[in-house]
């Protein structure tokens, strides 16, 4: 439906009202909204309308910029930033909670290390106890300790 509304304004020409064209993409955009809004469309199905609508546009109005730069000041903007701004949060979320815990690991066998080498306990024993508490192969143990 959405290339309907796009190619059907294919031809206007630099003279023709852009107050036409902006008002149905304004609705056009309204209608996404609220088909978001009663679960029909996720914001991953907007975000991949609304580029597709901007790549119709540029294509369609390559000659005419008025046009081109009218309705994509409608279709762009919010849906796309919304949509990209909670992936890289929640991507950035992720990060953080895995470097967390990565590093509470890591100083967690810092210290077990510290106090077992402080205490005289045998290397061997230390492997193998490293291998236990932190499910740690002996590949990786060898590299914590560095031998």
């Amino acid at each position: 439906m959405i290339p309907y509304y796009i190619l059907k304004y294919e031809h206007i020409s630099e003279k023709d009202s852009l107050e036409e064209i902006s008002e149905e993409y304004r609705r056009l955009y309204q209608g996404m909204m609220d088909a978001r809004d009663v679960g029909l469309l996720n914001e991953y199905d907007m975000s991949n309308i609304v580029d597709f609508t901007n790549r119709l546009v540029e294509y369609v109005f390559r000659e005419n910029q008025n046009a081109k730069r009218e309705v994509s000041a409608v279709m762009r903007g919010q849906v796309l930033e919304t949509y990209a701004d909670r992936m890289i949060a929640k991507g950035m979320e992720y990060g953080l909670e895995q470097g967390m815990e990565q590093g509470v690991k890591q100083g967690r066998i810092q210290a077990t290390i510290e106090m077992a080498r402080e205490f005289g306990m045998p290397e061997e024993r230390l492997i193998e106890r490293l291998m236990s508490e932190f499910s740690m192969n002996r590949e990786e143990v060898e590299k914590v300790l560095q031998i």
